[in-house]
């Protein structure tokens, strides 16, 4: 295990060392590259989507003690700020407008932010799914039990600080 944390930290180190040696021009806020591609849009509403999502279900569960969404809700929050955005987009000359079939402008624009609503629900669902697989539990061995003396019962061990213990609380 410290051999592999030293390799991480050594790749790290290298590769902080290759990019600060490179040109690199300062970070800029384009929103050009969002109006360019469904994908780009999609990407960034996912987060978008993402931190609001948390903040809503952080207050409902603060306020009621569970959570109170639907998915159809986000969904349609999706949809509804992706067409949003691509308007604004559009209307702020940054492109976001998705030409297929022979669409024209109001058209076309509708058409580019449900799609890219449609894409940010799959990034969401891809990520989802695959932090999903990282984060499995590895199956380990169960614990022995201790040695019961000859005709007594040895009750299992309690289980404590798992969900279904009954005494959980959510924070």
């Amino acid at each position: 295990m410290k051999r592999v944390l030293s390799w991480l930290v050594l790749s790290v180190l290298l590769s902080v060392g290759m990019a600060s040696a490179q040109d690199a021009a300062p970070f800029v806020f384009d929103p050009t590259g969002w109006g360019a591609s469904p994908f780009a849009l999609g990407a960034f509403l996912t987060l978008v989507i993402a931190t609001v999502k948390r903040g809503v279900e952080q207050s409902a569960l603060k306020k009621y003690g569970q959570l109170l969404s639907s998915p159809w809700l986000w969904r349609g929050f999706a949809l509804l700020l992706g067409v949003g955005m691509a308007f604004g987009l559009a209307g702020a000359q940054y492109g976001a407008a998705l030409t297929v079939y022979g669409l024209v402008s109001p058209w076309s624009v509708l058409a580019f932010g449900a799609a890219s609503a449609l894409i940010a629900m799959g990034y969401r669902d891809f990520l989802k799914g695959a932090l999903g697989w990282v984060s499995q539990a590895r199956p380990t061995t169960p614990a022995p039990l201790p040695a019961a003396s000859e005709g007594e019962i040895v009750p299992p061990p309690e289980l404590s600080g798992g969900y279904g213990s009954g005494d959980e609380t959510l924070k």
